[in-house]
């Protein structure tokens, strides 16, 4: 009876970046605050939630409530990794657990025999500026009985040319410890610390960018790297969209650099009598900032661009559509998902954005001709006393409303052309933001937002069926 492989759940997890000593508890998004006074949003749930203890052990509680934040640092979210393992007994029956000493044990092997890796990376500086020398690289290997703490530092890699982080200095990006078994948790585990959520800077930063407030302990980088003098050409497509990094009134970046992180986590399980027989499992791991809406869902969400790439064509069967009840609860979840997104955005400013800044700027990209007023998404109302955000305040409302099935259903019904004419489609040619869903926010490019084709196709697909969708002419892009 030999292990066949290995696998971590998750495959993926986010950290996400933290000043505060404790770690976020965990927790869950719970039903919607329907009261009659109630906010019609998403509520925040408890979960029970593991510590790990100074000797690597683990034990568990049940928060009574959610804490965000101790002081003005926010607490870091540190996600575990748990090992699996696959196997085939003597019955030749397969079988998958979580691993421990005991089913370690049973195979032969011991803790020892397992080898942890994790490696993780900043490579935004050499995404842009493509130096070598840029690129910020930490790695660690843990042996399988060693529960202690391993910080994660960020250098450039050795001997390379004008290195952005110099010799004998580091950027900390987090640290890893794997847990230590006990009668309570006996599976394996590895729990990843993301770092505290940092700037650093070129030695002469304070010297160009006047005003700065930044440690001078966080100001060791090279200046002479080319990360600190980079500036995109104009048609470099890594400058897009604006904003990505620090950078002086004309373009050139500062050189700053935080310490969020990517990368991946491998465990190998090695057998002595067969070395060539190596087992390894791999999971991914990556770092952003903390979420300042942890009760607000996004309309369009990482797991449906993933869902997107996997299971697009599952929209597209007829056979997708049987069950009523599924396909309604999903339309359900959607409209609440752009409700709690339309709450929580200032669309008023968004809309004053996309007419003063980005729909002048694709005009000039398009060689159009562009008048003050000529492309804009939404006409600026009067605002009133009561009411100093109206479009805001006229999203909200709407979507609210919209939140009811039964509303959105009989919308339609009674409005067929509603959801074509109003539902910017995915890639659309006309770059302009205008009056369609989901209205003036960006998408990752730079562009107007779109659902993912998936969705949308779902939506289109789920409307007709419910008889309030008929098919219309696309929208053509102005001509040059």
């Amino acid at each position: 009876m030999t292990i066949d492989y290995l696998f971590f759940y998750p495959p993926l997890a986010f950290g996400r970046l933290g000043g505060a000593s404790h770690p976020l508890e965990c927790f869950y998004w719970g039903h919607d605050d329907n009261t009659p006074r109630g906010t019609g949003k998403t509520t925040i749930v408890p979960g029970r939630t593991l510590v790990v203890g100074d000797d690597g052990s683990l034990s568990e509680y049940l928060p009574d409530e959610i804490t965000f934040k101790d002081g003005d640092q926010f607490r870091p979210v540190c996600p575990f990794f748990e090992l699996h393992a696959g196997w085939t007994d003597g019955h030749g029956e397969r079988h998958e657990e979580p691993v421990t000493e005991a089913l370690l044990d049973a195979h032969g092997h011991k803790l020892k025999d397992l080898v942890w890796e994790v490696s993780v990376a900043n490579l935004k500086p050499y995404n842009m500026c493509q130096s070598p020398g840029a690129r910020i690289e930490a790695g660690v290997t843990i042996g399988g009985d060693d529960a202690s703490v391993h910080e994660l530092r960020g250098v450039s890699p050795k001997d390379a040319a004008d290195a952005l982080v110099p010799a004998g200095q580091w950027i900390p990006l987090g640290n890893v410890r794997l847990t230590r078994p006990n009668a309570a948790f006996p599976g394996l585990r590895l729990r990843f610390t993301p770092a505290k959520g940092l700037f650093y800077g070129p030695t002469n930063l304070k010297d160009r960018w006047t005003g700065v407030d930044l440690d001078d302990k966080l100001l060791f980088l090279n200046k002479d790297s080319p990360w600190c003098s980079w500036k995109p050409a104009d048609d470099d497509q890594r400058g897009t969209p604006g904003g990505q990094y620090a950078q002086d009134d004309n373009a050139v970046s500062y050189g700053m650099v935080d310490d969020v992180c990517d990368g991946i986590i491998t465990c190998h399980l090695s057998n002595p009598a067969k070395p060539d027989a190596m087992l390894s499992a791999n999971a991914r791991i990556t770092v952003g900032p903390p979420d300042y809406a942890p009760d607000r869902r996004h309309l369009v969400s990482l797991a449906d661009g993933l869902k997107d790439r996997v299971d697009r064509a599952d929209v597209f069967d007829d056979n997708y559509y049987r069950d009523d009840d599924l396909c309604d609860a999903e339309i359900h979840e959607l409209m609440q998902r752009i409700y709690e997104t339309a709450a929580l955005n200032n669309v008023d400013v968004f809309n004053n954005r996309v007419n003063v800044q980005e729909n002048p700027a694709t005009a000039q990209g398009l060689g159009l001709p562009y008048r003050p007023m000529e492309y804009i998404a939404f006409p600026v109302p009067e605002p009133l006393v009561e009411r100093p955000l109206p479009l805001s305040d006229l999203a909200r409302d709407n979507h609210r409303r919209l939140q009811v099935l039964t509303a959105f259903i009989e919308l339609i019904r009674r409005n067929p052309t509603l959801l074509p004419n109003y539902v910017r489609k995915p890639l659309d040619a006309n770059l302009f933001f205008d009056y369609r869903m989901p209205a003036v926010m960006r998408g990752p490019s730079g562009d107007p937002l779109a659902l993912t084709r998936r969705q949308y196709e779902f939506l289109m697909r789920w409307a007709k069926l419910r008889g309030g969708n008929e098919p219309q002419p696309a929208r053509p892009a102005p001509a040059p």
